[in-house]
């Protein structure tokens, strides 16, 4: 992605409030979801080894992984699936 167009996506990422925030919660079971971005990944042309990754971390510290999405690299979909995961749980991980 550009500069310029990665600096714009992250201004409205930040505009959408603390709940975009990552952040992690220990003490306690929470649920979480996992939103992977990237053409490559839905072509097929890199793995998503991120996401293994995070299942076994998350479930060694009690956080539920509820799901994995993967999205195309394009901005009004990336929104989209930001705001619809913030609805959905408490810990948004994006990569």
């Amino acid at each position: 992605m550009p500069e310029h167009v990665w600096s714009s996506f992250l201004r409205k990422i930040r505009a959408l409030g603390s709940p975009c925030n990552l952040y992690v919660v220990l003490g306690r079971i929470m649920k979480a979801l996992f939103v992977a971005i990237g053409d490559e990944l839905l072509l097929g042309q890199v793995v998503d080894t991120n996401a293994a990754f995070l299942g076994q971390v998350f479930a060694r510290h009690g956080v539920e992984l509820v799901a994995k999405w993967t999205v195309r690299d394009r901005e009004n979909e990336i929104l989209e699936a930001l705001e619809r995961a913030r609805a959905t749980c408490g810990l948004v991980v994006v990569s």
